[in-house]
């Protein structure tokens, strides 16, 4: 004998209940069994039977994660978020010096090329007064007209850019204090 007491049946003389064993709701279609999962109600409660697994993925945009995970990646690796924050810093740094040198550059070609039109133009202007010293003056016109014509080109575009820039000024907004609600009644 055992010393469990007795089920209601088997007080009525029958056989001793079996415990049934727990159903498994159908898989849906497309759905994959997986050994050792657990299967969750709607609310996030397992039902202990094998299931479907559930996955959650969080997303977050910017240099660093949520707090949230810092602190998981802190109990995993002590100081990772320093080396994150140290990178972010060195990330800053190279693309501000990178900024820095791309204007440096920039400055060294437009003096160069400011260098060598002022070149063309004074060999221009001394092969054209050479030329008509020599009885050339249609030679020495065309070669006159080489820096005289890039001065004015210079100057249109100069001036259309400030039209253009005035114009783009004119048409944005400006900022001024923001505006109370509107109450409408």
């Amino acid at each position: 004998m055992s010393d469990t007491p007795p089920s209601p049946a088997e007080e009525q003389g029958g056989a001793p209940a079996q415990a049934e064993a727990p159903q498994s709701p159908p898989l849906q279609s497309g759905a994959v069994p997986i050994s050792g999962a657990q299967l969750l109600s709607p609310f996030g409660v397992p039902t202990g039977t094998p299931g479907l697994a559930v996955q959650q993925v969080q997303l977050w945009q910017g240099q660093f994660p949520p707090p949230d995970a810092v602190e998981q990646y802190e109990q995993l690796l002590p100081g990772v978020f320093d080396r994150i924050v140290n990178m972010a810093e060195q990330q800053s740094a190279a693309s501000i010096s990178g900024a820095a040198e791309a204007r440096r550059l920039l400055r060294g070609d437009t003096a160069r090329g400011q260098w060598l039109g002022w070149s063309l133009a004074v060999f221009a202007i001394a092969g054209a007064v050479l030329l008509a010293m020599y009885n050339h003056p249609g030679v020495a016109t065309v070669l006159v007209a080489v820096p005289v014509m890039s001065v004015a080109i210079a100057l249109i575009n100069g001036v259309r850019l400030g039209r253009a820039k005035a114009k783009a000024t004119d048409a944005s907004p400006s900022p001024g204090p923001p505006r109370p609600p509107s109450s409408t009644a």
